[in-house]
């Protein structure tokens, strides 16, 4: 495949967002790929691969206050005051990677596909936007695994209003990877996040995905989840599945697979298995 590779930055909604983007030269469709809290784009690198390598130009970029990108100042780095900063960041990254395709002279099919926050992120997009032709959602935080959140979450609400940049625990690294080398790698990255995390953006990821989780979609969308997620809840995924209603989409459980799917020993057949529904769709189209 013959590609052009960049990283660089675009002042997105306020922030300096770093992107990295693969363009190939012919290609059958454009990809953009969204990670996870705590994550950074550069751990989907060889997803990205993997896709470039299937056809696809794929853009992906570090959410703010994640990675290489901007947050907001004077707060913890993942902090938020509401999911629409990611939402309002994601929509003006959207509209640049439909300029830049459509600059080229070419019409291409669009997808969009995220991974846990990324994935309720994706679940969003897909309620509010008809012009991304299918998205996928990689255990998709629905219904997050973490008693602080949901058994005090009233108490929490009142907590986090006087104290917004309070952090709270995280699941170790190697609770939410099968493969304990790719934990600890994970740990040691210096762009990830660990041990604590914003309390005030895992309360607006419980509130926006309790009401996702019952939402009903008309696109096109790929959702898939481990039924050994110790982070996020598959009974979440399980109840989207339900209000799936456009006759493309397609619920996929992996038996035994942890949060981080793409980490898992049988992360080449699931991508396998990504691409084949993504090509159904364009056949479709």
């Amino acid at each position: 495949m013959t590609f052009e590779y960049k990283e660089t930055f675009h002042q997105l909604n306020g922030f300096n967002i770093y992107s990295r983007e693969w363009r190939l030269k012919e290609a059958k469709a454009t990809i953009i790929i969204l990670h996870g809290y705590g994550e950074y784009s550069g751990r989907y690198t060889k997803v990205g691969e993997f896709f470039v390598n299937s056809g696809f130009n794929v853009f992906m970029l570090d959410l703010p206050g994640h990675g290489r990108s901007s947050g907001i100042p004077n707060k913890p780095k993942t902090f938020i005051n509401s999911m629409e900063t990611y939402i309002n960041t994601l929509n003006e990254y959207i509209e640049f990677v439909k300029d830049d395709i459509e600059e080229r002279g070419i019409s291409l099919p669009l997808f969009f596909m995220g991974h846990s926050m990324g994935g309720l992120l994706t679940s969003i997009l897909a309620s509010r936007r008809k012009d991304i032709t299918a998205y996928v959602a990689s255990a998709p935080a629905y219904v997050i695994n973490n008693n602080i959140v949901y058994y005090l979450y009233y108490l929490f609400i009142i907590i986090i209003f006087f104290f917004p940049s309070l952090m709270v625990p995280t699941n170790p690294a190697d609770e939410i990877f099968t493969n304990k080398e790719v934990a600890r790698e994970y740990d040691n990255d210096p762009y990830t996040l660990t041990a604590k995390a914003s309390g005030k953006t895992g309360l607006e990821m419980a509130r926006y995905g309790d009401v996702e989780k019952d939402r009903d979609l008309t696109v096109p969308f790929y959702l898939m989840h481990g039924s050994g997620d110790t982070l996020i809840k598959v009974e979440g995924a399980r109840n989207k599945a339900k209000h799936l209603k456009n006759p493309l989409s397609k619920y996929v459980e992996y038996p035994g697979a942890n949060h981080v799917l793409l980490e898992e020993d049988n992360q080449q057949e699931m991508l396998i298995d990504i691409n084949k529904w993504l090509d159904s769709v364009i056949q479709s189209q």
